[in-house]
């Protein structure tokens, strides 16, 4: 986080001392990323364990869907802030200011800011004062959603990605706390988070 990356290659040497065999394949995979963070040469290994790998080929939406599966939301709030796309960015780092995770946040801000891409600002008016912290973009996603569309048909209605629509309708529900899209539109309705809906969404269509 203090962007020395020496100092990272240092913390991670003395591991080379040992035989790989004393370590899981998890850790193994997670060393080897700080690794890369560093700059420092990662050997090939074999069955390296899935979001990992994905990180490693920069497919980071994917890698972020596998860890939302496996519960764990820092990995998957790091991995959204990679993407290119200043809205997976966004969920990203809101999700990790959520976890407390300032620190990480701004370091992800800073390399976005370095690589040349759209840096997501932080929470907006709108995000922060309604009930459940939803972003501009998730209350549409909420709106449509509550119409029975699928992801691929809210994909095509607000020009996304499919991949970016999941992990919308799945912040949505984390946020709603609830298991369901029916759920969470019932769950809006009786707090009257999106105006009008049920008739006309509030969104532009």
């Amino acid at each position: 986080m203090a962007d020395d990356l020496d100092a990272t290659a240092r913390e991670v040497a003395p591991l080379d001392a040992f035989a790989t065999d004393v370590f899981l394949g998890w850790e193994l995979a997670e060393t080897d990323w700080w690794r890369r963070i560093a700059g420092v040469d990662v050997p090939g290994r074999p069955d390296v364990p899935e979001p990992f790998a994905r990180m490693a080929d920069d497919d980071w939406l994917a890698a972020a869907a596998v860890w939302e599966r496996l519960g764990c939301p820092w990995w998957q709030g790091v991995c959204l802030s990679r993407s290119d796309s200043v809205d997976d960015a966004r969920a990203g780092t809101e999700l990790l200011a959520a976890l407390g995770a300032v620190e990480t946040r701004s370091v992800l801000v800073r390399d976005r800011r370095r690589a040349g891409h759209v840096v997501p600002r932080g929470p907006r008016q709108q995000t922060r004062t309604n009930p459940a912290g939803l972003t501009a973009r998730e209350l549409e996603v909420l709106a449509l959603l509550s119409q029975g569309l699928t992801n691929a048909q809210l994909a095509d209605r607000l020009f996304l990605s499919q991949k970016t629509v999941d992990h919308h309708v799945s912040s949505v529900l984390r946020k709603l706390g609830e298991p369901n899209r029916a759920a969470a539109a019932a769950v809006a309705r009786q707090r009257g988070l999106v105006p009008n809906m049920g008739t006309t969404p509030d969104v532009g269509i």
